[in-house]
């Protein structure tokens, strides 16, 4: 399956089956996340195959929180996140 052309929130207020299989959040990011993982899972195209489980649970999780941070609905919550650990942590912009 690709990218319909459409936007989370067309597919939210459609309530749409890839809506509906997300719950509502971040529904492209979460199918581009979720059909990554289908695409790898069969042998043939599995370039993860020599990692251990561990390993894989590690790379797995970093992924897809790498892909849902593609979200611009969550880019100002995460952008107000980083600032704070920043101020917090005395690291100044530069």
């Amino acid at each position: 399956m690709v990218h319909d052309g459409f936007t989370n929130g067309y597919h939210v207020n459609a309530v749409t089956r890839r809506a509906i299989d997300c719950n509502d959040v971040s529904v492209q990011e979460s199918f581009h996340a979720s059909e990554l993982f289908r695409i790898i899972e069969v042998e043939e195209t599995n370039f993860l195959s020599n990692l251990s489980k561990d390993q894989f649970k590690v790379l797995r999780k970093r992924v897809i929180g790498l892909i849902l941070a593609t979200d611009m609905q969550r880019h100002m919550s995460d952008s107000g996140a980083l600032k704070h650990l920043c101020e917090a942590n005395d690291i100044k912009e530069g």
